[in-house]
């Protein structure tokens, strides 16, 4: 996520309170890893916008990008659609924050 959306005021103080939470609480009961794009690193590869890239156990079900818009929502599943946002996801991995991994003794 871009440090933006942890930074632009939304709400009052309980609705940001519930909104920094949030990303803390979600890694903690899923496999996921949260990466923040910190402003120093100026614009980045998905500046114009959010996506998701949707991948599926099922190996006969190809990866799908979805994008939602304003008013509407696009479904990408070519393959040269596909492998153009993984790169850019790949980028943004490599550009992120990382919440340091616990040490175990």
């Amino acid at each position: 996520m871009d440090e933006a959306v942890l930074r632009r005021p939304v709400g009052g103080r309980e609705v940001m309170r519930a909104q920094l939470r949030h990303p803390v609480e979600v890694p903690a009961m899923l496999c996921v890893a949260l990466q923040v794009v910190p402003f120093r690193h100026g614009g980045h590869a998905a500046a114009g916008g959010s996506f998701t890239i949707l991948r599926f156990e099922e190996p006969a079900l190809p990866d799908v990008v979805y994008i939602e818009q304003l008013t509407s929502a696009l479904y990408l599943e070519s393959r040269t659609g596909v492998d153009h946002y993984m790169e850019v996801m790949n980028r943004l991995s490599a550009e992120a924050l990382t919440r340091p991994t616990p040490r175990v003794s």
